[in-house]
């Protein structure tokens, strides 16, 4: 056997090694996302239960928060209608052209995303600029980037209040870029890794008034 061609099973074996590698951690990371999809749905389904459970009275929309003015972002300005939290959720968000429905968790930590999206700001539970962050599983914020200006979006607290949103912008920030993160004219965001995991997928939403 030739030199060349000792080179040359050299590399396809290389080639073939690389492309076995992809593959096994193609199917890791699948297996990782359907179970963190799985993970969502038995804790959305414990957060219905939970906000089924709440009394009559709490209502479907939030026109106290409507007709105050949330572009008063000042610590004083607190929203009528918060975030309670119940079992370590404080609701519900649906985004229908993605046709993605996914509980919100309290506490914002790796072990906690695993699961579902968590809340990523806003701490003191207030309602209006709060961030949502979710790791990029396709059933979790994976197809965030695909949304359009305009594309509705809800989010439900744990006592049954409904706050609509539509999105006004989708863009891309670098991963440690906090002050783009907590600047501008918004209500909601939500943002996860982008699919190269080297930018922030960024969406802002606005509170339908």
């Amino acid at each position: 056997m030739n030199k060349h061609r000792k080179h040359g099973f050299v590399f396809l074996a290389v080639g073939f090694v690389i492309f076995l590698t992809g593959v096994v951690l193609w199917g890791k990371n699948l297996q990782t996302a359907q179970a963190a999809g799985e993970r969502a749905d038995r804790l959305l389904s414990q957060v219905e239960q939970t906000i089924a459970t709440q009394p009559a009275s709490a209502s479907s929309a939030a026109p106290a928060l409507q007709s105050q003015s949330v572009k008063a972002k000042s610590a004083s300005a607190v929203p009528a209608f918060t975030l309670p939290e119940r079992a370590g959720s404080i609701g519900i968000l649906r985004i229908p052209s993605l046709e993605l429905t996914l509980p919100v968790q309290a506490q914002y930590s790796a072990a906690a995303l695993q699961t579902s999206p968590s809340r990523y700001t806003g701490e003191h539970g207030e309602i209006s600029r709060f961030v949502i962050c979710g790791h990029s599983y396709r059933r979790h914020f994976g197809t965030l980037q695909l949304l359009q200006t305009g594309a509705a979006v809800s989010f439900t607290n744990m006592d049954g209040t409904v706050f609509s949103y539509h999105v006004s912008e989708v863009t891309e920030i670098a991963p440690d870029d906090i002050s783009a993160l907590q600047s501008g004219d918004w209500d909601l965001s939500l943002f996860t890794c982008s699919p190269t995991g080297k930018k922030r997928i960024l969406v802002r939403c606005q509170l339908d008034r």
